[in-house]
């Protein structure tokens, strides 16, 4: 009998050495820094790369959505806006998630996803059908290579890039990443599987939160090819201590380049 892509990745995932996982998806932050060697340094280098960061400052909108307002007149009479708006006395009432449907609505098939998923990193959408909007403000440390996995039509569903917040804990850097499951399974095995023993071909672990499959079922017009979709979580483990090259690391995109050069060679 012949294996699905979507069977073969499930083994993948189910035989991967202990090494090579995390067991906790709650592993995204690493707390009592102030207590670890090496916290110093660490603080030192998060200021010097721009790490070092405010809770409510990394919470901020990365763009206006009611900026989205531009497209409709709110004193224009039905007849004359967009299909996406409430109206109110017959005047427009911006509503988001009307207006994510109606954005959305040339999404047809994986490809689409992916463009319209940089659309709305470029800020040239509301959100999504899966998104309200906007994305917040930290994303802006990880667009370039968050473009650059969506360019190879591999989707970036969550993710955070690694920061200092507020001298009290340390945000590690995490990425869900979907695609077709023998895709994902190609890239997983690529990324995980190296036999260069180099830290930046060793931190990287895979999530043992779930693999997730894709639901499109938002999307309205998306017309399913007959592939199973799957999300995976990726993240790295928190250390004992914060040495030099754990805290370069955390303070950099090498966790998010790593992933994305691992897609694109991939994908050749």
């Amino acid at each position: 009998m012949i294996q699905s892509d979507l069977s073969k990745l499930q083994v993948f995932l189910e035989t991967l050495p202990k090494h090579k996982t995390m067991k906790k998806w709650n592993e995204r932050y690493i707390e009592d820094i102030k207590s670890m060697e090496g916290y110093e340094q660490a603080k030192k280098l998060s200021k010097k790369r721009s790490r070092h960061v405010n809770i409510n400052k990394i919470a901020d909108p990365g763009y206006n959505i009611k900026d989205f307002e531009r497209f409709c007149n709110p004193n224009t009479i039905k007849e004359q806006c967009h299909s996406c708006c409430n109206y109110d006395n017959n005047e427009c009432v911006y509503d988001s998630v009307l207006c994510n449907d109606w954005f959305a609505k040339n999404v047809k098939n994986w490809n689409d996803i992916n463009r319209y998923h940089i659309s709305f990193l470029k800020g040239e959408t509301p959100g999504t059908p899966n998104h309200p909007g906007p994305w917040n403000i930290e994303t802006e440390y990880i667009l370039e290579p968050l473009f650059k996995i969506l360019s190879n039509n591999i989707l970036t569903m969550d993710s955070q890039p690694g920061l200092m917040v507020d001298n009290d804990y340390i945000q590690k850097p995490y990425i869900q990443i979907g695609g077709s499951a023998g895709r994902i399974h190609k890239i997983l095995i690529n990324l995980l599987c190296s036999d260069k023993n180099t830290f930046d071909n060793t931190i990287i672990k895979y999530v043992l939160h779930e693999m997730k499959k894709l639901d499109f079922t938002k999307y309205k017009n998306y017309q399913y090819d007959g592939k199973d979709y799957v999300s995976v979580f990726l993240g790295i483990d928190s250390p004992k201590y914060l040495i030099n090259e754990y805290t370069d690391y955390v303070f950099s995109n090498r966790f998010f380049n790593r992933i994305a050069n691992i897609i694109d060679n991939c994908n050749k």
